[in-house]
């Protein structure tokens, strides 16, 4: 998932796979069936799938679940 923010706060952990976590800085923290993380509302982040197995994640938002993109300007 590219680069997005969520209005609230969430719980995540991976059940299956590596669920590689992106911050603003690009710095990546991996996840696996070990480990839970929280992302602040507001938080630019984005998410991917390190595999080999295919990513199954349970999260749990603190309020509606939303995402938004950053809007990309024109270069023109």
């Amino acid at each position: 998932i590219p680069a997005h923010t969520h209005s609230v706060d969430y719980w995540g952990f991976a059940i299956q796979g590596k669920w590689a976590h992106i911050d603003r800085n690009n710095r990546v923290v991996v996840t696996g069936q070990d480990a839970y993380v929280l992302i602040k509302g507001g938080e630019l982040h984005a998410d991917k799938c390190m595999g080999p197995e295919v990513c199954i994640n349970i999260i749990q938002f603190k309020g509606p679940r939303d995402i938004q993109f950053p809007q990309v300007r024109s270069s023109r």
